[in-house]
């Protein structure tokens, strides 16, 4: 895997809201990065674009024309965003008032788990709480259990017995509930299972 880069959502006059700052944490911002040179989908465009122009077509000094509070969620909600769209390829931050790390995970079926960080590394939710310095995630055995639960139906795919519309249904119905149960800094995304992608497991036939 390549080496990530560190990108910062950040509201600044005449800027695209987002820069490579040189450390994670720090103050110091960085370069203006372009949304062309992130690839980035035309609606996430147009909505850091209008973020951005909130920002930047304020009054000075501040008369409290702008809902600060609604502001700042759409920040939060656009770096999440973006993380999603970049995902193991970027470490993201997203600073406002004060500079927090957007943590993410997938939910994603494969025969030795169903739960990733944003490293690759398989986890359970006691790696996330980890991860979080010891957040408590509520309901956790009941979550993991089913978790595990659907990580052992998609064994089955080896013996090609999976409905794999209600086992994608069941994918994002976890991702869902575990986002649900996580800090607002945090995104879990669902990574679609296909069935033509896990043919099933057939034996070569032998020769006498």
């Amino acid at each position: 895997m390549d080496e990530k880069i560190l990108l910062r959502v950040w509201p600044e006059y005449g800027s695209t809201g987002i820069w490579m700052p040189p450390k994670a944490g720090e103050q110091l911002v960085g370069p203006n990065v372009s949304y062309e040179s992130l690839n980035l989908p035309p609606d996430l465009i147009n909505d850091f674009t209008e973020w951005q122009n909130i920002f930047t077509e304020q009054d000075l000094p501040d008369d409290d024309t702008i809902d600060w509070e609604a502001f700042d969620a759409k920040g939060l909600e656009l770096a999440k965003r973006l993380k999603i769209h970049l995902f193991y390829k970027a470490d993201i931050e997203y600073e406002f008032n004060g500079i927090q790390k957007i943590y993410g995970f997938m939910v994603m079926a494969d025969y030795c788990a169903s739960l990733w960080d944003d490293e690759g590394v398989s986890s359970i939710l006691d790696d996330i709480e980890d991860d979080l310095n010891g957040y408590i995630i509520y309901d956790k055995e009941r979550l993991q259990e089913e978790f595990d639960q659907w990580e052992t139906e998609f064994n089955k795919s080896l013996n090609n017995t999976l409905d794999w519309e209600v086992f994608n249904k069941e994918g994002r119905r976890l991702a869902s509930e575990l986002q649900s149960r996580l800090p607002q800094f945090c995104v879990v995304d669902y990574c679609h299972a296909f069935e033509e992608t896990y043919p099933p497991f057939k034996v070569a036939p032998t020769t006498a």
